[in-house]
């Protein structure tokens, strides 16, 4: 199968690392409503939201690559410009919170972004007074 030649924009929107994690279970995401309203942390709920999360972001990260071997098969990754990032971190008991909310802590602030730009585009990259071509 050949690539089409006219442009395409595709946004994939994926919730798969977002609370709750383990909706089957209301006791601990009443904790969790808790720990926004009182500070309260029960760390039984802690250890089972990282697990919770640990589990997620394996199965995005699937989901990511399974994208990449569609493009491949394709014949359009080579052409591709891929932007991977988040919409915000996570708090897993730091700063005795769980989740995210309306606080500004960096695990929230600071998440990833993953460029892969297109092979046959030439990109700058500066790093203080330095250029340099790659």
């Amino acid at each position: 199968m050949s690539p089409r030649r006219d442009p395409k924009f595709v946004f994939i929107n994926m919730i798969e690392v977002h609370e709750p994690y383990f909706i089957r279970d209301p006791i601990d995401v009443k904790k969790v409503v808790l720990n926004h309203i009182s500070n309260y942390l029960d760390y039984r709920a802690v250890r089972k939201w990282i697990k919770g999360y640990s589990r997620q972001v394996g199965v995005a990260t699937e989901y990511v690559l399974k994208i990449i071997k569609l493009l491949k098969q394709r014949g359009i990754f080579d052409k591709s410009l891929i932007i991977v990032t988040s919409d915000h971190g996570q708090l897993l008991g730091e700063h005795e919170k769980i989740g995210h909310g309306d606080f500004l802590y960096d695990e929230l602030l600071y998440v990833p972004l993953l460029m892969k730009y297109p092979k046959d585009v030439e990109i700058e990259v500066v790093q203080g007074s330095k250029s340099i071509s790659v």
